[in-house]
């Protein structure tokens, strides 16, 4: 599985803040569609891969995946971010992520610890049609360091959540979803979260899938037979949501991304497309007609 790689000097261009927030697409209706025909991964320094200066990227496309944040299927707003394999499984599949990397100071630092994790959800829509199996959505990943400590890089990887792990079966088609991943079998009973150790490989085999409260103790978890181990005090530091690869064809969107520490604020982002700049002068307008009203 490719990933985006970050040092701590690469990361220093990167800004960051907690709360709830909108991320506004880099073009006006329809919004953008960040796109790569080549085998060639595209990080987070490809031109036109950073969404603003809000810390996400469209990262991890190839093969002709499509990554953007658009109208076709409005969330909560005019849009969510749109995800897209347009080709696989045989041979060279898409890829497409769109990853959230915290850096409050120009550095990349934790969000918070794997102990103190508390709310993780998000919106996610699949469209009908496609080749890609019945159980797939677009997943979600967080980005974990395995000793809390940013300054080693060689111990990181994901937790990865999609339902396909978690009882499978097809998954519902038009329509949005809201899977909470601390909370997806009833109040208190947490989803399977399955991990990918960056230089090992994937540990997605059966055994290997663990409910979070796992994961978040004090002795955590270690995959059979060589992945990391994930526990309390493994940082967060980024958020991940993505499709394929080897998937075939699929088209849907993500939305509504929450992510909680105990003692912190939420981390709460809502895909928007930005309004055309005409768009935004009638807005204006239409406010200070408002307060001539109102002051009348």
């Amino acid at each position: 599985m490719n990933r985006t790689i970050l040092s701590t000097t690469a990361i220093l261009a990167l800004a960051s803040a907690a709360g709830a927030a909108t991320v506004f697409s880099n073009n006006p209706a329809p919004g953008d569609v960040f796109t790569n025909p080549t085998t060639t991964t595209t990080n987070i320094f490809t031109p036109g891969a950073a969404v603003g200066s809000s810390n996400w990227f469209y990262t991890n496309v190839r093969n002709n995946g499509v990554v953007g944040i658009h109208n076709a299927y409005p969330r909560s707003g005019n849009g969510s971010a749109r995800l897209e394999s347009l080709q696989g499984p045989a041979g060279n599949s898409s890829k497409a992520d769109i990853e959230y990397f915290h850096a409050p100071n120009g550095v990349l630092a934790p969000m918070g610890t794997l102990g103190s994790l508390n709310t993780l959800k998000y919106d996610w829509y699949r469209a009908s049609g496609g080749t890609a199996n019945a159980d797939q959505h677009a997943v979600l990943r967080l980005y974990i360091d395995a000793d809390g400590d940013m300054n080693t890089t060689n111990d990181r990887g994901y937790l990865i959540y999609e339902r396909a792990y978690n009882g499978g079966g097809a998954v519902p088609t038009d329509a949005w979803q809201t899977d909470d991943v601390f909370n997806y079998f009833g109040a208190g009973s947490s989803a399977n979260l399955w991990q990918v150790a960056f230089g090992l490989g994937n540990f997605d085999t059966a055994g290997n899938w663990q409910p979070l409260s796992v994961w978040t103790q004090p002795g955590g978890f270690t995959p059979a037979p060589n992945g990391r181990n994930f526990n309390a005090a493994s940082a967060v530091y980024g958020v991940s949501l993505g499709v394929g690869s080897g998937w075939g064809t699929y088209d849907g969107a993500v939305d509504n991304v929450m992510i909680g520490f105990t003692g912190a604020p939420m981390y709460s982002w809502n895909f928007e497309v930005v309004p055309a700049p005409g768009s935004l002068a009638l807005l204006g307008l239409g406010g200070l007609l408002a307060a001539r009203r109102r002051r009348a």
